[in-house]
């Protein structure tokens, strides 16, 4: 599964690494929290949402 806000990260031009880099966590975990295998803290969320200028509650739910 993979969720919406890997497909926002793309559209935006960042690459996994960089956006972990930007959120400040590790991109190894980053990774995982794309394919839902892991739910993001509240603070990575937050962030990533600033980032992408799409709301959490959007982000984080599976694409398509």
């Amino acid at each position: 599964m993979v969720l919406q806000v890997k497909l926002e990260r793309i559209a935006k031009g960042i690459k996994a690494y960089e956006m972990a880099a930007l959120v400040g966590y590790n991109p190894n975990l980053w990774l995982q929290v794309e394919k839902g295998l892991r739910k993001p803290p509240a603070d990575v969320a937050d962030k990533t949402s600033h980032i992408l200028r799409k709301p959490v509650e959007i982000l984080f739910c599976p694409a398509g």
